[in-house]
């Protein structure tokens, strides 16, 4: 049986308050320092918060996990975009991808995991920036 506390309040507002980006260890611990949480804490509620469905949890190539606070279920009905600079999260409802998913199923006999997949690149805004 899962139960709030305030600590673990503290850290679902702040995940919900920043939902547009995932967030590593050390961001959540800096943006809530002032609420005297300590890192044990936020890993402790973090793989809670992952066990129980309510957070998702990306993995980079340095394995470095960061998280985001799921809104509602339609979050794990679909592909997410991961700008490598900014962190920011975008949520991929495509038929396209969509089409290409059920290609793999169909042809290949393989089923891909949309609560797992990820696809990692640079959004317009960071693109843009890195031209100038």
């Amino acid at each position: 049986m899962s139960y709030n506390t305030k600590q673990k309040q503290i850290i679902i507002d702040y995940l919900k308050d920043n939902n547009d980006k995932c967030l590593t260890i050390k961001e959540i611990y800096d943006g809530i320092k002032d609420n005297q949480i300590g890192l044990t804490t936020i890993y402790r509620y973090l793989n809670k918060l992952y066990d129980e469905g309510k957070i998702n949890k990306f993995t980079n190539e340095n394995m470095e996990a960061s998280y985001q606070f799921i809104i509602n279920d339609d979050c794990l009905k679909h592909i997410h975009l991961k700008c490598e600079k900014c962190q920011k999260i975008i949520h991929l409802d495509c038929h396209i991808i969509n089409d290409f998913k059920n290609h793999i199923d169909d042809e290949h006999d393989f089923y891909v995991d949309n609560t797992k997949t990820t696809i990692y690149g640079l959004c317009k805004e960071c693109r843009k920036n890195e031209k100038c």
